[in-house]
């Protein structure tokens, strides 16, 4: 096929950073963007981009520095997962999607610093957000994950210890396999991991 016309989301952003796209199973298209000490900003679309909703912020906390994640799932879900500051840590949040906003929640332990979450949906719905320990050994290094549970709960998971850089990224495939790949620090050099 041929891309279609190109559509102007934003025009009046001072700084915007990290773009991301979604495309729900509903056919609403969000565009999300960071802001330097702002909240994560996000318009959508429920006509294939000709049109936009208001600039809206997708919580009240402001996002921190670098990527974050999006992702779309089945039944018109979804989510976005950004680390943010809470009692003087580095936090994981994740807002999910509820038809009007975004519901928000923390989804880390307040005694040390998380950083570079991703996000991802199995084919059942069921939510999923992976991060890094930002400390490089003891027992808040490495990769962690969580799953939503039926009552809204995230109980944490850690996949491996370590010192970690840059996302942990995570992927669900349509058998419901949960896929995670992040780099480490083995032997004085950068690792890829799966």
């Amino acid at each position: 096929g041929q891309w279609g016309p190109t559509r102007t989301v934003e025009s009046s952003t001072p700084f915007g950073i990290n773009p991301e796209i979604a495309v729900t199973s509903t056919n609403q298209i969000f565009v999300t963007w960071r802001e330097v000490d702002r909240p994560i900003r996000y318009r959508f679309s429920t006509n294939g981009g000709a049109g936009w909703s208001d600039r809206r912020d997708v919580s009240d906390l402001v996002a921190y520095r670098g990527a974050f994640g999006m992702a779309a799932g089945p039944g018109g879900r979804l989510g976005v997962t950004y680390t943010a500051s809470e009692a003087d840590k580095l936090q994981i949040f994740v807002s999910l999607w509820n038809g009007n906003g975004f519901t928000t929640t923390r989804i880390t332990a307040t005694n040390d610093n998380f950083a570079a979450p991703t996000m991802t949906f199995a084919p059942t719905g069921q939510a999923f957000v992976a991060w890094r320990g930002v400390s490089e050994s003891g027992g808040n290094s490495g990769a962690f994950f969580a799953e939503q549970q039926p009552d809204g709960s995230w109980p944490r998971s850690r996949l491996i210890g370590g010192g970690i850089f840059d996302n942990v990224n995570i992927s669900a495939d349509e058998q419901g396999n949960i896929h995670m790949s992040w780099l480490g620090n083995a032997s004085g050099g950068t690792t890829v991991y799966y």
